[in-house]
């Protein structure tokens, strides 16, 4: 009876088991398979497939396939009536999780199958398990404009929406390019979550996809947030870099509508930025942002001319938000546009170089060194355009006349940037009528004469005003000011770095007056020239250093030597011990490498010995001097150096211009005829003793296998011991 109870019940559940097998778990997997074909999305069946009522119907059927395998085998083997009985109920229990698992699954499944309410489904399940499902909307949002359901549709980017604002705030809107991961290779990869860069690029598809409803296509939410004008925030690099691909990948698709509504929102966050501000100066942070805006917008327009959409160019030139109309995206002056092509022109030359492709990079230019150029190219002919656009535009909210002719600058440097900028802009003018813009854009006027004779004035007033200052030099006393306090200023760190004379042997005293030219470029001397630089002073004692240095060298060819030999460079070593030298003397190399020297003789030369880059030979110091001519070596006792100092002489006819070191100069009597005559003066003193004695060597320059003097060398002790008698 037992068996019978056991066996029938068996037989029931088996056969609902096998219900189910047959039934429910192929429909499960026709459910994944449909909702792939149906969303056209793998990511959205991995969460599916992370549901809990998915994860549970295999569990339970996983563990009723145990036990329908192993009940046979329990009843059979074990007779005990309980165990039948307990084991039954338990595997009754399985089979009845299982069908409960199925049912909530089901219902799983027709949710995910009505959009509508997966949307709202996908948001609660992220909210409650602190997930990103950015991503898996966006699949939704893409199939929504496939069907054309508009409210799912503006419900799934909503959704995103508010995800992407949670992170920008995160960031506090300051979004980094990520760099290029081989795994995600993304054109809208950036520091922001890998799931909202899926998520944004997915959006800029349906707005590429021409087949969709304009309702889709022209959807500009993301963009709007990037933009958000309640937040009033900077758009960082990121940001622009993101706007940048989404507005390129768009214009490709030859989606104008998208296009011009996003022209309208920027538009909106300019004339915000620009008319919020309290002042509106370089100093303001607004205005760095501003003009970054502007910049970013004519590299945009760049970008239309390389796509050969010219003809959009109408609508977005004389587009405005606003009446009386203002265009705060445009250059709206003639003082603006040539601002914004120096713009430009500085990112051509160090230190920004290779940022215009980076940042502004459009598809279809060649990659190379002249990529920067080639971009910047079509940037210049929108600014062109832009110059043409003056004579349509009568009022443009900034109270000033659009064709006002330039100010001529104060100084040489802006007048000779003006000019560069002007040349600059009548090539581009030239390539806008060559390529018959001004006609795809109905510019009636000017004629390519009018635009040109209109530069041609400009370029005369900066002509006459660089005439002007040429042919009317004038001293800046504030430059004069500036060199002698630079001089100064570097003259205090040498007066540091001097060695005081104490030793009272040396009671001799030499004079020497060393004196260096300096002639100024106009740059720095003349009134109306902005070039100055700072580290002058530094140069000028520099070269006061070097005259210093040829002094001793100097004074040694005056001096009489105690002996001379001439010796060929391949015999010095020879020589060297010959003399019997030791560490109470030292030698004074004049235009001779010692250390070259001793390294190619080392083997022969085991003598010489080198300790933190000091040579000595037997213990003799080796100093190295400034020299011309034939190299020599000077031979001296170590305490007969002489020693050299900088010196006053108030005989002089010159200035002294310095506090600290002695320097004159005539720098405070030149006039604009005369500063090209400018020098500096120093008077040095060399102080040694009467009784010094020193050894020449002299080195012919020639390679000669003559000895010359070599065996006339005697030991040093009784040359100087010999003259002493």
């Amino acid at each position: 009876m037992d068996f019978d109870f056991s066996n029938y019940s068996y037989s029931g559940l088996i056969t609902i088991f096998s219900m189910i097998m047959g039934m429910a778990y192929p429909t499960v997997q026709s459910a994944i398979h449909e909702i792939d074909t149906k969303y056209d999305s793998g990511q959205l069946v991995e969460y599916f497939m992370t549901e809990v009522s998915y994860k549970w119907f295999r569990f339970w059927l996983a563990l009723s396939i145990l036990f329908a395998l192993c009940c046979p085998f329990v009843l059979n083997c074990c007779k005990v009536a309980w165990v039948h009985y307990t084991w039954m109920f338990v595997h009754t229990v399985i089979v009845l999780a299982l069908i409960a698992s199925a049912i909530r699954l089901y219902t799983t499944i027709m949710t995910y199958y009505r959009s509508g309410q997966l949307v709202e489904y996908i948001k609660q399940r992220a909210s409650n398990e602190q997930t990103k499902v950015a991503s898996v909307l966006a699949d939704i949002a893409n199939f929504a404009a496939w069907k054309g359901q508009k409210k799912v549709y503006m419900a799934a980017v909503q959704a995103i929406a508010d995800q992407l604002i949670l992170e920008l705030r995160e960031h506090n809107y300051d979004i980094n390019p990520a760099p290029f991961d081989i795994d995600n290779p993304s054109t809208f990869n950036s520091s922001l979550s890998a799931d909202i860069n899926r998520a944004i690029e997915r959006l800029v598809n349906i707005i590429k996809n021409r087949n969709y409803d304009s309702f889709y296509t022209s959807d500009v939410t993301v963009v709007s947030l990037f933009y958000n004008l309640i937040e009033q925030h900077t758009l960082s690099q990121g940001i622009r870099d993101m706007i940048w691909r989404m507005v390129s990948d768009v214009t490709l698709s030859n989606n104008k509508e998208w296009v011009m509504e996003y022209w309208s929102i920027a538009d909106g966050y300019a004339r915000s930025l620009k008319y919020n501000c309290t002042s509106f100066e370089e100093a303001n942070p607004s205005y760095a942002d501003y003009m970054k805006i502007k910049e970013f917008h004519a590299a945009i327009g760049g970008m239309l001319i390389k796509y050969g959409k010219e003809k959009w160019l109408s609508d977005i030139l004389f587009f405005t938000n606003s009446q009386p109309a203002s265009y705060p995206l445009l250059s709206n002056t003639f003082s603006d546009i040539l601002d914004m092509l120096e713009q430009f022109e500085k990112k051509l030359r160090y230190p920004y170089l290779w940022t215009i492709q980076v940042h502004y990079q459009m598809q279809g230019t060649r990659k190379g060194v002249n990529t920067d150029a080639d971009i910047v190219r079509y940037i210049e002919q929108f600014i062109a355009i832009e110059f043409l656009r003056l004579w349509h535009i009568d009022y443009n909210g900034e109270y000033s006349d659009p064709k006002g002719m330039l100010q001529a600058g104060k100084n040489a440097e802006d007048n000779e940037k003006y000019l560069n900028l002007l040349e600059r802009l009548q090539w581009s003018v030239n390539e806008v009528f060559d390529k018959n813009l001004n006609n795809t854009l109905h510019f009636n006027r000017p004629t390519k004469n009018e635009a040109t004779q209109f530069i041609n004035d400009n370029v005369q007033i900066c002509k006459e005003r660089l005439k002007g200052i040429s042919d009317n030099p004038e001293i800046d006393d504030d430059k004069r000011k500036a060199i002698i306090n630079s001089v100064k200023d570097a003259a205090k760190e040498w007066r540091d770095n001097e060695v005081a004379i104490i030793n009272n042997r040396f009671n001799e005293v030499k004079h020497f007056v060393r004196t260096m030219p300096h002639k100024f470029p106009k740059e720095y001397i003349l009134k109306n020239y902005a070039l100055f630089y700072d580290s002058l002073g530094t140069s000028v004692v520099e070269g006061l250093k070097a005259n210093f240095n040829s002094v001793l060298p100097s004074f040694f060819m005056i001096c009489q030597a105690t002996e001379t030999y001439r010796i060929d460079y391949e015999h010095i070593g020879d020589a060297l011990r010959r003399l019997g030298l030791n560490d109470s003397f030292a030698v004074l190399c004049l235009g001779f490498n010692k250390s070259s020297f001793f390294t190619l003789n080392k083997k022969s030369l085991p003598e010489a010995i080198c300790n933190d880059d000091v040579w000595t030979f037997n213990g003799a110091r080796f100093y190295e001097l400034w020299g011309s001519g034939e190299s020599s070596l000077i031979i001296i006792h170590k305490d007969d150096i002489p020693v050299c100092e900088v010196v006053k002489n108030d005989n002089d006819d010159v200035d002294l211009i310095t506090d600290s070191m002695p320097i004159y100069s005539n720098i405070r009597k030149i006039d604009e005829n005369t500063y090209m005559n400018v020098f500096y003066r120093i008077f040095i003193d060399v102080h040694y003793p009467t009784d010094m004695k020193f050894i020449r060597i002299t080195i012919p320059n020639i390679y000669s296998e003559n000895k010359y003097d070599l065996d006339n060398v005697q030991s040093i002790d009784s040359i100087f011991g010999k003259n002493l008698n």
